[in-house]
Formats: structure tokens, C-alpha cells, sequence
């Protein structure tokens, strides 16, 4: 519980500054009024650290916590059978849906699949695997099915220009937000974006207008299997290599 409180209070940072209009940069606002702004933002977020602190620079142990969450999580490729709390994925996509989002656009869409719709997408790609290996196809089948939680993420489509683009990435960000909530409650997670997803027959199964949305990727989760090795991540570049400065 407290890692994920003060994983939330990193989740919320992005959002919550764009709702204190006031304190940005490029608004004016009589001083009084943005010190007072100011105060309420802080008081905030001691209140969801649930101590009466008046700073928000004193949080090192609690940002170390947060650091560990983030530099923990991994790609979770086998799971247990059992299906996860409804209210732990709630929780997340709640977490999820306070990315920053430029405009306030909000262009993201969470589709929470059941057995039967999940039934369909495993034959759906099991039937194109089979065209050249039906061996194979038939055991993609029988391991989607066994995959016990699925959230299909799309975003809303608009001018095919920095719009749509900037929602794109915004979603991404949902995405993450989204995974890290899980991965705090204990609940591995995948991203995946198969050429399945990309299908008007997908499509039609999760109830999406193409026309309107595009899939960004489909998030399987569950409890991770006792055979799941969680190693450190494959990184080939450093901090420095992507690293650049300018005078």
C-alpha cells in the first residue's frame, strides 16, 4: 500500500500541475493569488501522503520508493490462471487516465475483455498462424486463451496531424501509468501490438470504430507464474549515450 500510494503521487504530478492553470508559466495571476494556488498544491499532495507535511521537497525515502517502482516493473510473459481483482484494474486505469494529455483531449479508451471475446481473438490469430504452421497455430490458441486479463487501449484518431499524434503519445503514457498501477498491486503485464490488433476482424470484436480510433496496443495481465524469471532489463544504451546538452 505504500508504494502504490506514493507511486499514485508521481502518477498525479503531470495532471494535477495542468489543472493549477495558475502556476503556469505562460498565465498571469496577481502574486497573492498564485501563492495561495500554490499552497493548495502542496497541501494536496501532503494530504495524499497522508502526513501533514508543508513541503514537498522532504519525500526522498518516499521517491526512492516510486524510483523502485518505476525502474522494477517488467514484462510479464507467463501468468497464473487466476483473474485479477476488478476493483486493482479500476484502480489502474483510474491511474492511467491522469497522463498528461495536451488540450485536455483525453483520447484514450480502456475495453476490458471477457472469456468469449477472448475465445474469438485467440482463434481469430490462431487461424492466420495456421496458414503455415497449423502445429503452432493451435498451441497460440490454447496460450491466449489461458491468458487471464485483457485491456485493449485505442486512441481517438482526429486531423492525422500533431493532434492525433500528441493523443497517440499521450495514450502511451496511459498505457505506462496503467502497468505500473498493476505492477505495485503485484499484477504482471504485457504490451502487445501483433498484427492481430490491427485487423478490421479485431477491430469488430472489440466493439471499435476504425474510423474513429486506433488500437495502441493490447495489455495483458495477470499474477505472475511462479516460473517467471523477472530479471534485470535488456538495455543497450547508457544514460550518457542518449544523453545530450546544449549550451
Amino acid at each position: 500500500m505504500i508504494a502504490q500510494r506514493f507511486l499514485y503521487i508521481w502518477l498525479l504530478l503531470c495532471s494535477v500541475v495542468d489543472s493549477f492553470v495558475l502556476m503556469h508559466p505562460t498565465r498571469t495571476a496577481p502574486p497573492s493569488t498564485t501563492r495561495t494556488t500554490e499552497l493548495h498544491f502542496k497541501r494536496f499532495l501532503s494530504n495524499l501522503l497522508g502526513r501533514g507535511r508543508s513541503s514537498i521537497n522532504k519525500g526522498s525515502e518516499e521517491a526512492s520508493i516510486v524510483l523502485k517502482v518505476l525502474t522494477g516493473r517488467r514484462t510479464i510473459n507467463d501468468f497464473e490462471s487466476a483473474k485479477v481483482d476488478e476493483g486493482i484494474v479500476k484502480a489502474a486505469i483510474g491511474a492511467a487516465i491522469l497522463a498528461p494529455n495536451h488540450k485536455m483531449t483525453e483520447p484514450w479508451r480502456f475495453i476490458l475483455l471477457g472469456n468469449e471475446t477472448i475465445s474469438e481473438i485467440a482463434a481469430l490469430n490462431a487461424a492466420e498462424i495456421a496458414k503455415k504452421d497449423p502445429i503452432k497455430g493451435a498451441k497460440k490458441k490454447e496460450r491466449w486463451q489461458a491468458i487471464p486479463g485483457w485491456c485493449v487501449v485505442t486512441s481517438s484518431k482526429s486531423d492525422r496531424g500533431l493532434q492525433e499524434r500528441e493523443d497517440y503519445a499521450a495514450t502511451c503514457c496511459a498505457v505506462q501509468n496503467f502497468m505500473l498501477s498493476l505492477w505495485v498491486e503485484g499484477v504482471g503485464s504485457k504490451w502487445t501490438t501483433g498484427p492481430i490488433t490491427r485487423t478490421e476482424k479485431f477491430a469488430h470484436l472489440c466493439g471499435i470504430d476504425q474510423t474513429k480510433e486506433e488500437v495502441v496496443g493490447c495489455i495483458w495481465y495477470g499474477i505472475p507464474s511462479n516460473k517467471e524469471m523477472i530479471s534485470a532489463p535488456k538495455r543497450r544504451k547508457t544514460v550518457e549515450e542518449v544523453t545530450s546538452r546544449r549550451p
